[in-house]
């Protein structure tokens, strides 16, 4: 059986990819408005400084400012890098601090200053007490950026003139900036496409895990019951056993008693026979002897009679003998 591989990409594969892409990136700086006037890009945007005439003091108002952009908007600030990007380029348009108007409006609807376009302002670099209460009337509220500073001040649209103004717009797109897209959008596409094969794969190898956890636990659970089986059968068995070791022990025992009862019941018996017996013929002996001297006494009181009886008539027939000598002699 063939092992499961998931496709790698090819490392030289990317590497030709990333150089194109930075290549494709360097070289495409995007394209300004060719309308004679010198445009400086930066980060996606062309921005305008009006120079102005040598030597003249330069002063404009709001609305003069936005006439001199020519279907362009005053530059508006939408971060950090672009508030610094203005205050280091500015020194080599104009010289000493300048005042800049900038592309920022107060928008009646949500009473808030917004910039031209719509855009809210994410990023601001108001100078100390802006917030502050002013006479400026809401709607003539316009912002101007102190080169010196960096800092926003809010001014009048009517009664302020600044010596500053800078137009902006978008970078336009340029074949180079169309390549650059597609291969963007390419890049996005292999990346996503990679991106859902390792899902896929990772959800495949999930699942294997999962499966082989599943069937491991079925199979640990399935030892556990055979086991906990087993081992309740052999208890079981064991129980048995020592109830049948138990029964036959009582058993045993109970007969051991009984036998030995019997033997003592026989033993007593024997015994009480025996006495018995030892008695009887200790009666009959006793008996027996009392007889023989019975028996012997009346023999003896017999010869006793006799000697007695003998006796008498041995005197008898003396004292008749002597009777008869007497007379005899007489």
């Amino acid at each position: 059986m063939e092992s499961f591989r998931r496709p790698r990409p090819s490392l030289s594969a990317f590497s030709v990819l990333f150089v194109l892409f930075v290549n494709v990136q360097l070289s495409s700086a995007g394209e300004c408005p060719a309308d004679g006037r010198t445009w400086v890009p930066y980060g996606g945007s062309c921005y305008h400084f009006v120079h102005g005439e040598e030597d003249r003091l330069k002063s404009y108002s709001y609305q003069r400012a936005r006439s001199l952009c020519q279907g362009f908007e005053l530059v508006t600030i939408q971060s950090q890098e672009e508030n610094e990007f203005i205050l280091k380029y500015s020194p080599e348009v104009w010289k000493g601090n300048t005042n800049v108007w900038l592309g920022m409006y107060y928008d009646t609807s949500s009473e808030r200053m917004r910039w031209f376009g719509g855009q809210d302002s994410s990023y601001a670099n108001w100078e100390r007490g802006s917030d502050d209460p002013s006479d400026l009337v809401p709607v003539e509220t316009c912002v101007a950026l102190h080169t010196s500073t960096g800092k926003w001040e809010k001014i009048s649209c009517v009664d302020e003139v600044e010596n500053g103004v800078i137009c902006e717009t978008s970078q336009s797109e340029s074949y180079c900036d169309m390549l650059v897209w597609v291969m963007l959008v390419w890049v996005t596409v292999v990346w996503v496409m990679l991106v859902w094969v390792m899902l896929v794969w990772v959800m495949v190898v999930w699942v294997m895990v999962v499966w082989v956890m599943v069937v491991w636990v079925m199979v640990v659970w399935v030892m556990l019951v055979w086991v906990t089986v087993v081992w309740v059968m052999l208890v079981w068995v064991m129980l048995v056993w020592v109830m049948v070791v138990w029964v036959m022990v009582v058993w045993v025992m109970v007969v051991w008693f009984m036998l030995v009862w019997v033997m003592l019941v026989w033993v007593m018996l024997v015994w009480v026979m025996l006495v018995w017996v030892m008695l009887i013929w200790v009666m009959l002996v006793w008996v027996m002897v009392v007889w023989v001297m019975l028996v012997w006494v009346m023999l003896v009181w017999v010869m006793l009679i006799k000697v007695m009886v003998v006796w008498v008539m041995v005197v008898w027939v003396m004292l008749v003998w002597v009777m008869l000598v007497w007379v005899m002699l007489i």
